[in-house]
């Protein structure tokens, strides 16, 4: 893998490009879709394992865990100051339940922890960076 940042398709400025499939004009906690020059970033950190704190999951367990009520949840902890469950409820216009059910499965599938206030949780990303397998690379899936 050292030497996939030499296999990325170049721009004619000499900056790497790369298309992603299923990324959008939305600001999503796991969508490459910064600028470019996040994606390239990124593609080079995958490629030197230059990560601090790298999640993988299942392509099963994100298409059972990453509903898109649950995305809202990870953008709104991952853009917001949010203090507590019921405060993140408020934040969506969601009943707090609802909220405090889809953070368990996020909780489950380790993509939020909680840090304690007294007798509040406040939910927070677990990872800087989440990958969805299978990965592929070379044109090979891995995984």
């Amino acid at each position: 893998m050292a030497d996939a940042q030499n296999r990325l398709p170049q721009q004619e400025n000499g900056a790497t490009q790369s298309t992603c499939p299923g990324t959008h004009n939305q600001k999503t906690p796991m969508a490459l879709t910064q600028s470019n020059e996040t994606t390239t970033a990124f593609l080079r950190s995958l490629s030197t394992g230059d990560f601090e704190d790298l999640h993988v999951i299942s392509s099963d367990t994100a298409e059972r865990v990453l509903t898109p009520e649950r995305r809202r949840l990870l953008g709104a902890i991952e853009t917001d100051d949010i203090e507590s469950v019921r405060a993140l409820a408020r934040a969506l216009d969601r009943n707090v339940s609802a909220v405090s059910r889809d953070l368990d499965v996020l909780f489950e599938a380790d993509l939020v922890e909680y840090e304690r206030d007294g007798r509040s949780k406040r939910p927070q990303l677990a990872h800087q960076t989440v990958l969805i397998e299978p990965l592929v690379f070379d044109g090979k899936v891995q995984g």
